[in-house]
């Protein structure tokens, strides 16, 4: 997230969800392998850490991902720069844009 008030939405939308960010961290890329056009427009990958606030919250926490993620895309929707590639505690979601070589 590339900013303080995207990532205060996607924090209070949390909360109102029984849900509690625990970290952020940015991703790894390696660009290596990139050119230049890719480069040029390379996203800002962030994780997020998410748990249940309550024991409620934990039986359905996958629900309450979903419904989470639903809610701060609807908030969002006009950022063109905010993106939830995957937000679930089972599913892991790699994204790329890749061009093969030709020789």
């Amino acid at each position: 997230m590339q900013n303080d008030e995207q990532k205060q939405i996607f924090e209070e939308t949390c909360e109102q969800n029984d849900l509690k960010v625990l970290l952020y961290r940015d991703v790894p890329v390696k660009t290596k392998a990139l050119g230049k056009l890719a480069l040029d427009s390379l996203p800002q990958i962030v994780q997020a850490f998410v748990t249940s606030s309550s024991l409620v919250a934990t039986k359905r926490f996958e629900a309450l991902l979903y419904l989470t993620r639903k809610m701060v895309e609807k908030k969002l929707a006009q950022a063109p720069d905010f993106y939830i590639a995957s937000f679930s505690s089972k599913v892991i979601s790699y994204k790329g844009l890749v061009m093969p070589t030709y020789n």
